[in-house]
């Protein structure tokens, strides 16, 4: 019987540093001239006290599965959206089993748990209908080609 998914901060878990650090580049940041190096100082951030920013990450059976990480801002285009779901990761071979869901609702019930009330995220228009399904409400449409979502506490 496959082991159910576990969600832990980061904090508690920073030997996965360099995987969430490894996805986030290679998914985004590394066409854009980003390094590796830099992006894991920014996911290292994720180790203060404070809940924003905040990174977790995803395992079942074991392995590292997912992560998604809550930060203050995600999108130059709106600085005063804040704070942002963002980064949120499943590896290829635990896609479609719940994960990327349970790392959202995980993030959105701590922050509301934070006195957080409202949470932005952006994605691609195709990404749309799984953060509605969560309870997401889409605010805007195609800034810089992305949707803007907000959750309310």
């Amino acid at each position: 019987m496959p082991e159910q998914i576990r969600i832990d901060d980061l904090r508690d878990r920073p030997e996965r540093i360099d995987d969430v650090a490894d996805r986030l580049w290679t998914a985004w940041w590394r066409d854009g001239g980003v390094s590796l190096e830099e992006l894991t100082g920014l996911v290292r951030e994720s180790l203060g006290p404070s809940i924003v920013p905040s990174t977790f990450v995803a395992h079942r059976d074991g392995q590292f599965a997912g992560t998604a990480s809550l930060i203050a801002h995600d999108m130059d285009a709106r600085p005063h959206y804040s704070p942002w779901v963002a980064a949120v990761w499943v590896e290829a071979d635990h896609r479609g089993s719940g994960i990327g869901s349970q790392l959202v609702r995980h993030i959105s019930a701590l922050a509301f748990a934070a006195g957080i009330a409202r949470l932005y995220l952006y994605c691609e228009p195709s990404k749309g209908p799984f953060y509605a399904a969560l309870g997401w409400r889409q605010i805007e449409a195609d800034v810089d080609g992305n949707d803007i979502f907000v959750l309310d506490a």
